[in-house]
Parts: C-alpha cells; structure tokens; sequence
C-alpha cells in the first residue's frame, strides 16, 4: 500500500531525475557527427591546454589534438610551474607542428587560482574566433573538433559543452561517476541550458567547453572567476547570465578521460571541488549529504522492507537512470544493488572535501594553498558580476 512518505520520496526522487531524462530523451543527446558538407567554412579555433605537472598525459592530449581533421587549429599549452617534464613534452610537440605553441608560467600572481590564469593568459594571446578550453589529460576522437564548430556554427551558439565519455573500471566506480553525473545535473539544470528563458540552467565541463571569442570577452574572460574553484561550471554560469545561447551534449566516443582512477580516486579528486560546489556553506552541505543518504540510501531500505509501491518505482526509477547513463558514459550498465552504494560514495567525498576544507581554512590544488575566507570573497564577487552580466543582457534584450 502506498503512503504519505512513500508519495514524498517518488516526488522527491523524481526532481533530482528529471534534468537527466530530459538530456536523455533530447534529440540529439549526443554529439552528432557533422557529416561531409556540415561545414562549409573553418572559423579559427584556439585550443587552449593548462597543465602542471602533465607530463604523463600530455603528450596524448597533443597527439590526438594535431591529428584532428580541422585546418585552421591553434594550440595553446600553459605550462603552469611544472616540476615535471610537461614543458619538454609541450616543447617538442612544438617543435614538429607549427600550431602548437607553449607559454610557460614562472610565477602565479597573488589573487589568481594557478588554471584559471593560464587559461586567461592563453586566451589574451590566442588569435581563434572560438576557444576551446579542455584539459592535458583529455583523449580526442579526430572528428571532435570539426563537429563541434559545426553544431556550434548551425545553432548559433556562443558556448557549446560535451560531457565526456569514460573508460569505466567496475561496477562501484561506473556507479559513483554515473551519480555524480546525475548530482551535477540536478544542481545545474544542465539539461535546460540550450533555453534563454530558464537562466538559472547553465553547464560547464573542464574537459570541453567551447566558447565564441566575444561571448567569452563580454563576460570579461576569466577576470571574474580569478579565484574560483569550479571555474568550468561557473564559466558556463556567467556566460548565460550573460544572455549567450549555450548547449550541453555527451561527448560519447569524440571526447573521453578517466577523469579519476577507482572509487579512492573519485573521492580524493572531489577533494577540492565538493564543497566549492555547495557554495562554501557548511549548513548546505550537511542537507545536502542527509537528503542523498535519505533518498538514495534509507528509501530503498525502506521500500523494501514495507514494499510501498511509490518508493519502489523511486528505487527503479533510480536504477534505470544510472544505467542508461553509465552506458552512455562508458559502455557500462550498473547493477541497481550499486548505487545506494555509490550515494555513500558521495556522500563521504562531500562531508570530507568540507571537514578538510575547514578545518584546514584552506582549499588545496595542485600542491598551493588557496584561503578558504579569499575563496569566499571571489564567490560573492562573481555572483555580483553574473547579476550585472544578467542587468546588461536584459537590457540588450529590452
């Protein structure tokens, strides 16, 4: 017999599920191929690649970005104070294809995150009409480029982001990233970008977003986002606060990284991110961890225990979503006995990026030290930019 709570947590769990059916049931979800006359003309395109201490992946990011079926490249690599040999792999790539360039960063400037500087250092000196900002661990299908400018150009959109594909390894770590896909989602509205009219529905993946030159200028580049943690997602934020046009797609074979390596890997990695996510706010990551823990984790218990059919068809609704989207993540279909699990997972990473952050009074990235109370501060910065950007836009618009 369905109940009360039953009904709550089917309402509930249907919220957090519906950005990501709507990505899934959109035609195209995917990336679609551009085809032989999908483009008529090749715009210039600046790739811009911030490393520090890459040297193990860079040198297939840069094979796989020379070989790309797409003339009129530039790729810029920012070597952000390496200690490792990601200079010498970036220096010799330059050495045998002219359109490959390295600036080398000696000292980061008081007032800057390390990536985020050298994506506006590259960016000041790219001379693409659209720069893609992507990372040096990133694997490139040679089509990707072309058929990126070529959805970009056809829709007429000022930022275009793919969400990559994986090489997923087990059932737990296929899991854990197919629900922070689904987490990220259900906090974004990524799904409801492409629509000017919802301008709290934005995206942004570090690993491919592709932004118009003079969108990217209007916004002010990476000025306002200087010292901002998820400086991919709120890129895509402050450019749609901006009033551009902007579209999320899964990369699916075109655009693929193993973005972290095991379940350890995925919570290490969320180190920094997680509570920059939850805007530096203890009181909303603790409602954050209990809402995932009640939903993901105590209502399947409870539906099966009290066989309510409301939480049941929740569990299965859960169930079914992370399995279509594993698949299109990484060609892996996810028990439903593994995400309960995975919502641990989570769950942990995001009560542990928050006790380290403040306990520690710092976020810690690449071996620097950013102050928590400094990060803070640039959060309320670029939220008073977004609603500027927003005034202006409206006023264009008006």
């Amino acid at each position: 017999m369905t109940t009360l709570l039953g009904l709550c947590v089917l309402v509930a769990t249907g919220y957090v599920l519906l950005p990501t059916w709507l990505l899934l049931l959109r035609r195209p979800g995917r990336l679609p191929a551009a085809g032989c006359s999908g483009l008529s003309a090749e715009p210039p395109v600046t790739v811009i690649v911030p490393a520090r201490n890459e040297a193990a992946n860079l040198d297939q990011t840069l094979k796989d970005l020379r070989a790309q079926h797409y003339t009129n490249l530039e790729i810029l690599v920012v070597d952000d104070r390496s200690t490792d040999n990601t200079a010498a792999v970036a220096a010799r790539h330059a050495e045998h294809d002219p359109r490959v360039q390295l600036l080398q960063v000696r000292h980061l400037p008081d007032g800057w995150l390390g990536k985020n500087h050298a994506c506006w250092l590259a960016a000041g000196q790219a001379r693409g009409r659209w720069l893609l900002f992507t990372d040096a661990d990133v694997c490139f299908h040679p089509d990707a480029v072309r058929d990126a400018i070529a959805r970009a150009e056809a829709e007429r959109l000022d930022h275009l982001t793919l969400v990559p594909g994986s090489p997923l390894v087990g059932f737990l770590e296929a899991a854990t990233l197919g629900f922070f896909g689904l987490l990220f989602l259900a906090s974004t509205w990524g799904s409801l970008a492409r629509s000017r009219r919802f301008q709290w529905a934005y995206a942004g993946v570090g690993a491919f977003n592709l932004v118009r030159r003079s969108a990217y200028e209007a916004v002010g580049g990476h000025e306002p986002l200087r010292l901002e943690v998820v400086d991919d997602v709120m890129l895509g934020w402050l450019l749609k606060q901006g009033g551009f046009r902007q579209e999320l797609l899964f990369g699916g074979h075109r655009v693929q990284v193993h973005w972290q390596k095991g379940v350890l890997g995925i919570v290490l990695g969320l180190e920094k991110n997680a509570f920059a996510g939850m805007g530096y706010s203890a009181a909303r990551t603790l409602g954050g961890a209990a809402g995932l823990v009640a939903l993901f984790v105590i209502a399947p218990v409870y539906a099966l225990v009290c066989t309510d059919p409301a939480a049941l068809a929740a569990c299965l609704a859960t169930a079914a979503t992370l399995a279509r989207l594993t698949w299109l993540l990484g060609r892996r279909v996810v028990p439903a006995v593994c995400y309960p699990v995975a919502a641990l997972v989570l769950v942990v990473a995001l009560v542990r990026s928050a006790w380290r952050t403040l306990s520690s009074g710092v976020v810690r990235w690449r071996d620097t030290p950013y102050p928590l109370d400094r990060l803070r501060a640039a959060r309320r910065r670029l939220l008073a930019c977004g609603q500027r950007a927003r005034r202006s836009a409206r006023r264009g618009a008006g």
